[in-house]
């Protein structure tokens, strides 16, 4: 239930009528388990395998990574300095980059159960066999853009801080 409040706190999508999709390609959502520690989290994220990769250029698929030598440069001058460094985790990170290219995800049964037990306006969107529809707003885990939606994102509330980015990365 956490992930469906992620995605309703965050405006992540907007759900339609099965008649809205036009001739956008649907793409369904799927749950993942996986146990980190003693705890088991679930993830909704989009099929993107089903997404043509011929719609997109590539440097809308890919996002970088910081170099090995920007990271121990970072390490060396935290050690020489005595700084401590921090390592932190954003809670649906992706689900804070918006997302320009029109994209329908289709909501499973029970997916849209317990959406709309916790926002019953829901309700008015669910089709005969109990599934549900919705436009994304914003990036989700899966799809081939989200890394690089995610990136600009983070890079631009950076460089409104006052940050300047590496060229090297």
């Amino acid at each position: 239930a956490k992930e469906l409040y992620q995605l309703i706190d965050k405006n992540v999508f907007e759900a339609i009528k099965k008649e809205d999709i036009g001739s956008s390609q649907v793409i369904k959502l799927i749950l993942i388990f996986a146990q980190k520690g003693d705890k088991i989290k679930a993830r909704i994220v989009a099929n993107g395998a089903k997404q043509d990769l011929k719609e997109y250029m590539p440097w809308e698929v890919t996002a970088s990574t910081a170099s090995i030598a920007s990271i121990l440069t970072i390490i060396s001058t935290a050690v020489i300095r005595d700084l401590k460094l921090h390592a932190m985790d954003i809670t649906g990170a992706y689900l804070n980059a918006f997302i320009e290219k029109r994209i329908v995800v289709h909501f499973d049964q029970n997916c849209t159960k317990r959406l709309i037990n916790i926002s019953p306006k829901y309700s008015d969107y669910v089709q005969e066999d109990g599934s549900m529809f919705g436009v994304l707003t914003k990036a989700l885990y899966g799809l081939k853009e989200s890394a690089t939606l995610w990136q600009n994102n983070l890079t631009s509330t950076f460089k409104e801080l006052g940050y300047e980015t590496l060229k090297q990365d």
